[in-house]
């Protein structure tokens, strides 16, 4: 099972106690339903559970008896019902005839509640969300015929302050979130309260992991360059021994590199330090290039 799946599982067992309550969470889970025939329509979901909770709730509010069937598509099997709703066509007319409506006029929200109950019938119905270990993504996808019904829902996203990006697809449409925190935000206003705070921790963990491998990474490239530059600098110093040139550079370079041969492991500025008196890093950095530069002009 997947972690999004596992999420919808838990999202299922909330129990929503409100009448109003109960129809804004089943608008939710009908929002991506299409029209099959004037106000008749079809909702599938690849969990049983979700079709059921929405054919369950069409028989206690609205009295209906939705037929449930299996759709098979490539690689997926979907549990779908179909049923004839006035009411439900109402508040998708609503949502496709008024450019200017927002959701919660269209479904009459009569709580602050609702709105919690509808976005977790949306979650449940058109929403997947990755594994935390993995990637931080929450994607909710909707029929390119619901076109207008996903402009409705990403303005109603947005006034809650949680502002997606909008991505099409030849069969879908995404409304996506890849902040962890705004992730977070969500699930616990669906009520996934300790789902909520271990993705948020895992998303700490991971910002952790990322910084102690940035960190590590600029110490080896620090060591790089450091072990490179002292092998320059001993090969050139090397050079002039051969050549028979080192004993007539100037005092303090052959001081300098001296050290340098015997501290082929040491850092600049430890090398500076152990100097007589101690000299700068740029100082000893002067004296290292200008040994180079007299091994440079041995033919």
């Amino acid at each position: 099972m997947s972690f999004s799946e596992d999420i919808k599982r838990e999202l299922l067992d909330i129990q929503t106690k409100k009448n109003c309550c109960k129809k804004a969470f089943l608008l939710g889970l009908l929002i991506n339903a299409v029209r099959v025939d004037g106000r008749s329509f079809e909702f599938s979901n690849i969990l049983e559970d979700v079709s059921d909770n929405a054919r369950e709730l069409l028989q206690k509010i609205y009295s209906l008896r939705p037929q449930k069937y299996v759709v098979l598509k490539p690689g997926k099997k979907y549990y779908a019902i179909s049923f004839s709703s006035n009411s439900i066509s109402n508040f998708f007319e609503e949502l496709n005839s008024n450019p200017d409506g927002i959701i919660q006029d269209a479904a009459e929200f009569k709580c602050p509640a609702c709105e919690q109950a509808f976005l977790r019938g949306v979650f449940l119905s058109t929403a997947k969300i990755s594994d935390p270990n993995k990637s931080f993504n929450l994607e909710f996808s909707f029929d390119p015929k619901n076109i207008s019904v996903a402009s409705k829902f990403y303005r109603f996203l947005s006034m809650l302050g949680f502002v997606p990006k909008i991505t099409n697809r030849q069969n879908s449409i995404g409304l996506y979130i890849k902040n962890n925190g705004v992730i977070s935000d969500i699930l616990y206003y669906i009520g996934v309260v300790k789902t909520s705070f271990d993705y948020s921790q895992m998303g700490i963990k991971k910002e952790i992991r990322n910084y102690e491998n940035r960190v590590t990474n600029c110490l080896a490239k620090n060591i790089y360059r450091a072990v490179s530059a002292s092998h320059n600098h001993i090969e050139a110093i090397q050079k002039l021994i051969e050549a028979h040139k080192f004993d007539s550079l100037p005092e303090e370079l052959r001081v300098t590199a001296l050290l340098r041969l015997n501290n082929p492991e040491v850092s600049m500025v430890e090398l500076g330090l152990m100097h007589s008196p101690p000299i700068s890093k740029s100082g000893l950095s002067h004296r290292l290039n200008r040994i180079i530069l007299e091994a440079q002009n041995i033919k």
